[in-house]
């Protein structure tokens, strides 16, 4: 692709073949507009523009003028940047040429076709780069008797963490991880991986590490990590979960939800260099099985495993991002939207979240939890999942809510059962009842309990 305008899906879609061609290196695109007309705010950049989709947007944005940190001032920021880090490194000639003959792959990275000049071009690209590269050392060797203008304000910084992480605020990261290594090789003692992994706060992809094309495919590559996904999974649309019970009625069925710890963010302190997701407990693993802890078997409960979701004010627009990303570069392996399809359909009415909340799986952070079941139910609008990687849990789960055996036992258990006062109650009664039952049984038939001499 040469940034024709459409993307990967609508090639599929339309029956186009498409030819792969190593230099088809197209990766960063244009966010369909089904997609930004329900939440446009969520695949914009508010604080910092990188990259040729949103370049210049001071120009054209009514907004800034009402904004408390305008496009204009972070330009400053970025020029700053630049100067100091011309300034101290000797190798700028090989960085600007490094980008003067990637300038034709560069733009094969973009969907769509720019009229920018060959001049004005190099300097965006330049300018970007330096800027983030710049910005991820003194994240790194940020002290707090010498620190940045930026790093020192926490809102800002966290802003333009997310800007970072939007699917048309991006430049291909073989270019950033290259300009890095031009101006300062292993003087760092870090990869520029991992730079970007701690400024971010998740853990290393390991080998995947290969495969990324920019900041949104890194974090969608950590979130992979660990999980299983069946090689013969048909690669095809329409893979929409569809009459799934949700999470209560799960519960009332006798289905038990827990939660895993998700250990995909790296902790304060964590070395860096050992980076690497846990398998067991990725976002994307959930499983469904039988629970190991009675040594009855029939009354052993089948148990969701579901790792556990911290929901913040910024949660919605990275998923909204990794799933934009999928519907035009990952038709096929739409994992991410896979997820959230099958957290939405679990999810639908504010007893969901409640039930959810109350098992750790979701941390709501953001008040009260039908602004949860909302965000749910919005994420999936105008999405084409591919085939589920979740098919198997969802049979499992829909075979178990239709046995009449399993609401029947999963009542008596919530019934009588549903603490340590009300079972032994329970049990004491039914004693009683029995003792009872004997008492007039021998009354009546005194013969049934006289030994023949």
């Amino acid at each position: 692709m040469n940034g024709s305008g459409s993307s990967s899906e609508d090639k599929h879609q339309n029956g186009y073949q498409v030819a792969i061609d190593i230099k088809d290196d197209c990766c960063i695109y244009k966010v369909p507009m089904k997609l930004r007309n329900i939440n446009n705010d969520a695949y914009t950049p508010q604080i910092v523009s990188i990259g040729p989709y949103h370049h210049d947007q001071e120009k054209w944005d009514d907004k800034q003028s009402k904004k408390e940190w305008k496009w204009d001032d972070m330009q400053k920021r970025k020029k700053i940047y630049q100067e100091e880090f011309l300034k101290n490194n000797s190798e700028k000639d090989k960085i600007k040429d490094f980008v003067k003959e990637e300038e034709q792959r560069i733009r094969d990275c973009y969907e769509a076709k720019f009229d920018f000049g060959s001049d004005e071009f190099i300097e965006m690209v330049l300018v970007d780069a330096v800027f983030i590269i710049e910005l991820f050392l003194r994240y790194h060797h940020d002290k707090d008797d010498t620190r940045d203008f930026v790093l020192s304000k926490p809102w800002l910084s966290n802003a333009i963490k997310l800007d970072l992480q939007l699917l048309e605020n991006q430049l291909p990261f073989y270019v950033l991880e290259r300009l890095y290594m031009l101006a300062y090789g292993s003087s760092t003692g870090e990869s520029f991986l991992t730079l970007s992994c701690k400024f971010f706060g998740y853990k290393e992809p390991g080998e995947e590490a290969k495969k990324i094309k920019h900041f949104v495919d890194l974090r969608r590559h950590t979130m992979l990590v660990g999980v299983e996904i069946d090689p013969e999974l048909p690669k095809s649309p329409g893979g929409k979960i569809e009459d799934l019970p949700s999470a209560v009625k799960l519960h009332e069925s006798g289905v038990k939800f827990k939660s895993v710890k998700n250990k995909d963010a790296v902790k304060p302190g964590e070395s860096r260099r050992k980076c690497k997701l846990d398998k067991e407990k990725s976002l994307l693993k959930i499983e469904f099985g039988k629970r190991e802890d009675s040594c009855i078997p029939r009354l052993r409960a089948d148990v969701l495993k579901i790792p556990h979701l911290k929901i913040e004010d910024d949660t919605e627009c990275l998923f909204r991002n990794l799933m934009a990303l999928e519907q035009c570069h990952y038709p096929f392996e739409t994992h991410i939207c896979n997820y959230i399809d099958l957290m939405d359909a679990l999810i639908n009415t504010s007893k969901d979240v409640d039930l959810l909340v109350d098992n750790g799986i979701i941390s709501n952070c953001v008040g009260d939890h039908d602004s949860i079941k909302a965000m749910f139910n919005r994420l999936c609008l105008e999405v084409t999942p591919s085939t589920s990687c979740y098919d198997h849990i969802c049979d499992g789960l829909k075979k178990h809510h239709g046995k009449w055996w399993n609401r029947t036992k999963a009542t008596l258990i919530s019934v009588y059962f549903e603490n340590l006062w009300r079972g032994t109650g329970t049990v004491a009664a039914t004693i009683l009842v029995l003792l009872t039952l004997l008492q007039t049984i021998q009354r009546f038939y005194p013969e049934l309990f006289t030994r023949p001499k």
